[in-house]
C-alpha cells in the first residue's frame, strides 16, 4: 500500500511540474496558437521570418485630421516595436480610410528591432486601413512591404491594430 502511495505522489507530482513548465505566462510575446491579446499583432515574412505580438503600448497620439502616432513593442531578445505614424503634411490624412504607405504618402509604418542588429525597417510600399481613430482608440490593419534601412533587405509586414 505505501508502494502504491508512493508511486501516485511521484505521478502526481511529475505531472504537475511538467504542466507547470509548459504553461504559458502572460507578458510571453509569441501565443503558440497564433492568438495576441497585445496591442498590435504581425505576421513577419522575408527576411525576418516570425509572429510579433506588441503587448506593450510606448505611446499614442491623435489630433484629429491631423496627425496619429502609434508605437507599439514586444519585449524579448531582440526586443521588437512597430511605429505607425499619419500626418496631413503627406499628404490627406482625416480619420478612418485607407491610406498609401511609402516615402512620400501619408502613412508611414517601420519595424524597429533591437538586439544584436539594432536594425529598423521603413515601410516602401503598401497601404494601411483606419477603421478607427480618436483620442483613446485606434483601429486598422495593414500589409506593406518594408525595407532595412541598414541592410536594404526586404520584411513583408501584415497584421492589425486596436487600441
Amino acid at each position: 500500500m505505501n508502494f502504491k502511495k508512493l508511486l501516485f505522489n511521484f505521478t502526481l507530482i511529475a505531472g504537475l511540474t511538467i504542466l507547470m513548465s509548459t504553461t504559458c505566462k502572460k507578458d510571453e510575446p509569441n501565443d503558440p496558437s497564433g492568438n495576441c491579446d497585445g496591442y498590435a499583432s504581425a505576421n513577419a515574412s522575408g527576411q525576418i521570418s516570425t509572429s510579433l505580438c506588441f503587448n506593450a503600448l510606448v505611446s499614442y497620439q491623435y489630433t484629429a485630421d491631423e496627425s496619429l502616432s502609434f508605437v507599439a513593442s514586444q519585449d524579448g531578445d531582440p526586443t521588437y516595436s512597430i511605429n505607425i505614424q499619419m500626418t496631413s503634411g503627406n499628404g490627406a490624412f482625416n480619420g478612418p480610410g485607407t491610406y498609401s504607405c511609402g516615402f512620400d504618402a501619408p502613412g508611414y509604418v517601420e519595424l524597429d528591432i533591437h538586439g544584436s542588429d539594432d536594425e529598423f525597417y521603413k515601410a516602401q510600399s503598401g497601404t494601411i486601413t483606419i477603421t478607427t481613430v480618436d483620442n483613446t482608440h485606434f483601429n486598422a490593419t495593414f500589409n506593406v512591404v518594408t525595407v532595412g534601412y541598414y541592410n536594404e533587405k526586404t520584411v513583408n509586414l501584415s497584421g492589425t491594430v486596436k487600441k
